[in-house]
């Protein structure tokens, strides 16, 4: 049987910051410490101006092997 794995899609209504507290709760579910790091790095990286949000999460999906 195929092992499964978590799935996430952004939110294009939700800020960057949204997505990626969203991101961070799926990454949880596979390894909560690599979790915590990323919301350390990533929460904020957007400081409130236009994010291109699905460059950076499809390369978090890729970095993961997460299927967006």
């Amino acid at each position: 049987m195929p092992e499964e794995h978590p799935s996430f899609e952004f939110d294009d209504s939700a800020t960057f910051d949204e997505n990626i507290a969203a991101f961070v709760e799926v990454i949880k579910e596979l390894d909560a410490p690599l979790a915590e790091t990323l919301a350390l790095v990533l929460i904020g990286l957007g400081n409130g101006e236009e994010v291109e949000q699905a460059t950076i999460l499809n390369s978090l999906y890729k970095a993961t092997g997460i299927e967006g």
